[in-house]
């Protein structure tokens, strides 16, 4: 124990516990402004800790439980760096937005800071978190009155499906059509015009597996308006049934004037087709 580098691994290793300690015991605002500080502490924080950060997208604050792995990669600043690329490339101030799948807010969020204050976001979340949603909107009070948080799904025809979590991915969850969990679906045309809307500028939609029956039931409000889309192409939603759907979803696109894009290192979009999508999200231009 008198050799300094055995002193300094065992100084260490005590600061490190105690760290752990003091993260596990601090209420949830002390945690996140500690947290804010050093983000070199994220590492230390244990699973299911609830914190509040205030530096969500540099002035946004969340509320997040470490349990959930979206909420977890939200204390890095930004969930999604390229879906928030797009969001303040293509959404501009007065904007309407449709966040679908909105869990609690991460790109909700950040659509209501490009839109601004005069422009508005619709968050549809229809599983049990969506009061973490709400959470989170009331903690940027001025970013809640741009967004109207809705607990219903999207999906090709109206009616009910049954929400179910993810086992590997706490938080997230898709719609099926047996389950426990019953929850309203409507398409997105019918919404649109039960709202009398009159623009729609851009859409993300991660739904588990469900993006291509969302798509379905918005092709009178494409074809009309023909908005902005950044969408979910993860492979392990789908399963063995992703080449066939991202084919009918490539072709229903292009019927309604629309080219698919993955992208570049730097963000950059580049044409694709279904056969060669980026296997994490796709993006869907207007020609």
């Amino acid at each position: 124990m008198n050799d300094p580098k055995s002193r300094f691994t065992q100084t260490k290793r005590l600061a490190r516990a105690a760290v752990r300690i003091l993260l596990r015991i601090l209420p949830p605002s002390p945690a996140g402004r500690l947290v804010d500080l050093w983000p070199t502490l994220l590492r230390f924080l244990p699973p299911g800790k609830n914190l509040v950060s205030r530096k969500y997208l540099g002035r946004c604050a969340i509320r997040v439980n470490t349990a959930y792995g979206i909420e977890y990669q939200m204390l890095n600043g930004v969930y999604d760096p390229r879906a928030q690329h797009f969001i303040e490339k293509y959404v501009r101030p007065g904007g309407v937005c449709f966040d679908i799948g909105a869990n609690v807010g991460a790109m909700t969020l950040g659509c209501a800071l490009a839109t601004g204050p005069n422009g508005q976001v619709f968050a549809f979340e229809p599983g049990p978190y969506f009061p973490r949603l709400v959470h989170n909107l009331r903690l940027n009070p001025k970013l809640a009155d741009i967004v109207v948080p809705l607990r219903f799904g999207l999906a090709e025809r109206t009616g009910r499906l049954f929400w179910m979590e993810d086992a590997t991915n706490r938080g997230n969850g898709s719609l099926l059509p047996q389950g426990e969990i019953a929850v309203p679906v409507t398409t997105l045309d019918q919404f649109f015009r039960d709202q009398n809307l009159s623009r729609l500028d851009f859409i993300k939609i991660d739904v588990n597996g469900a993006e291509f029956e969302v798509l379905l039931g918005a092709r009178e409000t494409l074809a009309a308006y023909h908005p902005v889309i950044y969408y979910a192409t993860n492979r392990t939603c789908l399963g063995s049934r992703s080449a066939e759907v991202y084919r009918k979803t490539e072709a229903l696109l292009r019927s309604l004037g629309y080219s698919l894009y993955k992208f570049e290192p730097d963000f950059t979009p580049v044409k694709t087709t279904a056969a060669d999508l980026d296997p994490d999200s796709t993006l869907a231009l207007p020609d």
